[in-house]
């Protein structure tokens, strides 16, 4: 699993990079903000446990921080996963992720509500958590899921020999165009690469996502983002599927994307949490 050092922060500013995200909140110097749609973001979160502690950063994530997140105003569903594989030389983010959907009309007045929270102790800290480390981005998503089973000729997760259990994963691919050709990459992300990657056997849907922030500016983030879910009852032999048919021009790519993607294929750490489950005693 690949990770990088990042440069050491303040404690109060990782703990920031935590949870600087969007809700509903409205306000602007105590006037109400006009009544306007919430705008849907992908908040995503990236962390890792101080060695040796593990088992108690995953507790905390999973009983604290998460419910306590779930109860900021815009925040409807948490989902964790963690890096079993990064398949770039570039991905060396860290490999526990915190992926919020989150609704929103203001993300200046939610950073202020989540400052607050932390401050008075509403978010609790952990002890298990290396903070210098965390990296936030946040992100928006450029349309709705493309689903395989709207293409012809996509099929299922093949069976393979000796392994019987069929696993949930995501391919989560940062990348940028190459100057001047954004909008020939945003047509071939659309209108080939997706729909092409999707006929991998087993992947069940993609998306695409913008940069809205980069709350870890000492980290580049990539401008777009694209995330696909599939299953697999061997990982292994799915990304060898995958590297084949770029290989041979089945899946088809664009010198109109930059050579400085980061790839991960992630693994879900539990179910995704909601905001009224979460809310719960």
């Amino acid at each position: 699993m690949t990770a990088s050092s990042f440069k050491a922060r303040s404690s109060f500013a990782a703990l920031a990079a935590v949870a600087i995200v969007g809700s509903g909140l409205a306000a602007t110097n105590g006037i109400a903000l006009a009544a306007a749609p919430a705008k849907h973001y992908w908040v995503m979160v990236f962390s890792r446990p101080i060695a040796g502690k593990e088992a108690e950063f995953n507790a905390w994530y999973d009983q604290e921080h998460i419910p306590d997140m779930l109860s900021v105003p815009g925040f409807e569903a948490a989902q964790r996963l963690v890096t079993v594989q990064a398949g770039t030389p570039t991905s060396t983010l860290p490999p526990y992720l915190a992926i919020y959907d989150v609704a929103t009309r203001d993300l200046d007045a939610t950073n202020a509500e989540v400052k607050r929270r932390m401050t008075t102790g509403v978010l609790r800290k952990g002890d298990a958590i290396d903070y210098p480390g965390i990296v936030t981005a946040i992100f928006s998503p450029l349309g709705p899921p493309q689903l395989a089973k709207s293409f012809a000729g996509t099929t299922p997760a093949a069976k393979i020999p000796g392994h019987d259990e069929l696993k949930s994963f995501e391919l989560i691919v940062f990348s940028n165009p190459e100057a001047t050709r954004e909008d020939e990459y945003n047509h071939w992300y659309d209108t080939m690469h997706v729909p092409d990657v999707l006929h991998v056997p087993g992947f069940i849907s993609g998306q695409r996502f913008e940069l809205a922030e980069n709350a870890s500016p000492g980290t580049v983030i990539p401008r777009y983002l694209v995330r696909f879910e599939f299953k697999s009852y061997d990982l292994d032999a799915t990304v060898a599927e995958i590297v084949v048919r770029i290989k041979s021009g089945k899946t088809r790519m664009s010198t109109a994307m930059a050579p400085d993607s980061m790839v991960y294929f992630d693994s879900p750490l539990g179910p995704r949490m909601f905001k009224a489950a979460a809310a719960k005693p």
